[in-house]
C-alpha cells in the first residue's frame, strides 16, 4: 500500500474517530447539531469501512490460498517483506487499540495491522469490536474472510455463516458474494459457483477488485470446459476476461480442487474422534458436489463411527448430523427415495438430541416423505408443542398434523 494510500485509509479512519469521540457532545446539543453530528459519524464509519474493504487483504480466486503463502505474506507486509516489522506494527496497533478501546480508527488500524503480520485470530477480534460497534454488515463478510485465511483458504461453514449474514442484510456485498462463490467452488460445484461470480463481475468491472473476479469466472469456466466469452456482455470481452499470458498465476484445474478435498480427507481420517466439524461436513459436501458416489457412503460411516461412545458435546455432534442430512435432504430437490443413511443420521442425532427442533423437523419430514403417519404425528407433534406461534414452521406442522387427523 503506497503512501498516498495509507493516508486516504488514515483520513476516512480519523473522520470516523471524531464522530464517536464527539458523541457525548452531540446528545446534548440542539437538533440541528446532533443531525450534522451524526452525519458525520456515519460518514466517517461509511467511509473507513469501505476503504478498508476495497483494499484490505482480499481473498484470491486461485483457491487453495495455502499455495500462494509467499505471495500473501508479502501482500500482508505491504511495504515491505519483514514479518519482524509487520510485528513490531502490530504490537503499537495494539497499545493503541488498548489505550483508545472506543476509537474506530485504532481499531481498525489494528484489524489492518493484524491482517498484515497473519494474526489472523487478531483480526478477527478487532473486526468483532467494530461490527459491535457500527452494526455494518460489510464487516461480516470481513470476519468470515479473515476466518478462511486462518482455515489455510478454505471457506468453512462457520466462515460460510458469516457470508450468509452479511449477504442477508446486503445482497450487493461484493466480498460476501466472492467468497459465496469461492466456497461453492472449493466444494467442486463451479456452476454455482459462478452463477455468483459472473453478475459480480459485471457489477464491479473497472473497479480495483475486477481483476481478480474475472480470473475467478475464467478459471471456472476452463474448469467446466466452457468458454468464458458467452458468460459475460460483449463489454466486458475480449480483454478485460479473457487469461493474460504474461501473467504467472497458477490456474486451478478440478484436480487441484479433488486434491485439497483428499488432503482434507486424508487428515479427517488419521483422527479416531471428530473435533473438526467443519471439515467433515465440508468433506461430505464436497464428496457429494464431486459426485463421489462410492464414497459418500463410506465417509458417512466413517463420521458416525467416529461420533460413537460418550461425546464432549453431544449437541455439537448433532448439529454436525443435521447439516449432513441436510446435503441428503435438499429443500428445493427432495428425492423420492430416502436415502438409508439419513435413518443413520437421524437415530444418532436422536440420541444425542431428542428434543432438538431440528431433529424433530427432519425425522417428521422422513416419515412424511414414506407416506408414514404414525412418524409424522409422533415427531412434528413433538415440534409442535415446541413451537412458538410466530415460526414460520408452525403453520405447515399444524396443517399437516390437523389433516392427518381428519383422516382419522
Amino acid at each position: 500500500m503506497d503512501h498516498a494510500l495509507t493516508i486516504l485509509i488514515m483520513a476516512a479512519l480519523m473522520l470516523a474517530s471524531i464522530g464517536l469521540i464527539g458523541r457525548d457532545l452531540i446528545r446534548g446539543a440542539d437538533p440541528k447539531t446532533r443531525l450534522i453530528g451524526g452525519g458525520v459519524m456515519t460518514l466517517g464509519v461509511v467511509a473507513a469501512i469501505t476503504i478498508y474493504s476495497v483494499y484490505g487483504d482480499f481473498g484470491r480466486p486461485d483457491a487453495p490460498l495455502s499455495g500462494r503463502a509467499d505471495e500473501i505474506a508479502a501482500a500482508r507486509t505491504l511495504e515491505d517483506n519483514s514479518r519482524s516489522e509487520a510485528e513490531e506494527r502490530l504490537d503499537i496497533a495494539r497499545a493503541e487499540a488498548a489505550a483508545r478501546p472506543d476509537d474506530i480508527e485504532a481499531l481498525f488500524a489494528l484489524a489492518e495491522a493484524a491482517a498484515q503480520a497473519g494474526d489472523a485470530a487478531s483480526e478477527i477480534e478487532t473486526l468483532t469490536s467494530i461490527l459491535e460497534a457500527t452494526g455494518n454488515p460489510a464487516i461480516k463478510a470481513m470476519i468470515a474472510e479473515a476466518l478462511s485465511r486462518q482455515a489455510g483458504g478454505i471457506v468453512t461453514s462457520k466462515a460460510l455463516d458469516w457470508i450468509d449474514e452479511a449477504l442477508s442484510e446486503d445482497p450487493g456485498d461484493w466480498r460476501a458474494r466472492y467468497l459465496k462463490g469461492l466456497y461453492f467452488s472449493q466444494t467442486g460445484d463451479d456452476s454455482t459457483a459462478l452463477e455468483y461470480w459472473v453478475p459480480l463481475a459485471e457489477d464491479t468491472a473497472g473497479s480495483p477488485i475486477f481483476p481478480a473476479v474475472a480470473a475467478a469466472v475464467n478459471q471456472a469456466a476452463e474448469r467446466l470446459g466452457m468458454d468464458v466469452a458467452n458468460l459475460m456482455p460483449d463489454n466486458l470481452m475480449p480483454n478485460s476476461l479473457l487469461p493474460n499470458p504474461e501473467e504467472d498465476a497458477p490456474q486451478v484445474t478440478l484436480e487441484d480442487i479433488k486434491a485439497m478435498v483428499s488432503g482434507l480427507e486424508e487428515r479427517l481420517l488419521a483422527e479416531d474422534s471428530i473435533t473438526d466439524h467443519d471439515g467433515w461436513l465440508m468433506l461430505i459436501r464436497s464428496r457429494i458436489n464431486l459426485g463421489d458416489e462410492d464414497l459418500i457412503d463410506q465417509r458417512l460411516d466413517d463420521l458416525l463411527n467416529r461420533l460413537e461412545g460418550e461425546r464432549p458435546d453431544p449437541a455439537l455432534d448433532s448439529q454436525l448430523l443435521i447439516a449432513v442430512t441436510e446435503l441428503l435432504l435438499p429443500a428445493d430437490n427432495l428425492p423420492e427415495v430416502i436415502p438409508p443413511a439419513v435413518d443413520t443420521l437421524l437415530g444418532r442425532a436422536r440420541t444425542l438430541t431428542p428434543d432438538d427442533p431440528s431433529v424433530l423437523f427432519f425425522s417428521g419430514l422422513v416419515a412424511r416423505s414414506r407416506g408414514n403417519p404414525d412418524g409424522v404425528r409422533q415427531w412434528w407433534g413433538k415440534l409442535s408443542i415446541t413451537l412458538g406461534d410466530d415460526n414460520p414452521l408452525r403453520p405447515l406442522i399444524d396443517d399437516e398434523l390437523a389433516r392427518l387427523e381428519s383422516l382419522n
